[in-house]
């Protein structure tokens, strides 16, 4: 999620706080995405 510098300017502190949890979390959800689909596979005998 890349947000262009006029963004994230008008958003102030609380766009910079939200692009930083977002960049600390994403890890996450991508691992979370990734488990989720190979569970799907599984469950579809894929």
């Amino acid at each position: 999620m890349h947000l262009p510098a006029s963004t994230m300017l008008g958003m102030g502190r609380q766009g910079l706080i939200s692009v930083n949890l977002w960049n600390l979390f994403a890890p996450e959800l991508r691992w979370l995405g990734e488990e989720l689909d190979i569970l799907n596979e599984r469950k579809t005998g894929g």
